[in-house]
């Protein structure tokens, strides 16, 4: 699963040899919460800046079923940037 995360926000599934330290840009997770409609959105990685938007949503259990579908789309339909 953290091999999925890591490839979902920064475009790759390598660490840089010298551990995450080493990433040219840390990886941000910024949480929304001015949204509509918010427990109906999915995360968004923007991977030129190694950065999660996560929408707040109502519970830890949207949450976890929103980024597992995310991490786990063999498609590569979610919006990265």
């Amino acid at each position: 699963m953290l091999a999925r995360f890591v490839n979902f926000v920064t475009g790759t599934n390598l660490v840089p040899a010298g551990g995450f330290q080493d990433l040219v840009r840390p990886i941000e997770i910024l949480i929304r919460d001015h949204i509509t409609d918010i427990n109906c959105k999915f995360p968004e990685a923007y991977t030129c800046f190694n950065r999660l938007v996560i929408p707040a949503y109502d519970s830890e259990e949207i949450l976890r079923e929103k980024l597992e579908l995310a991490l786990n789309d063999e498609n590569d339909n979610f919006q990265r940037g």
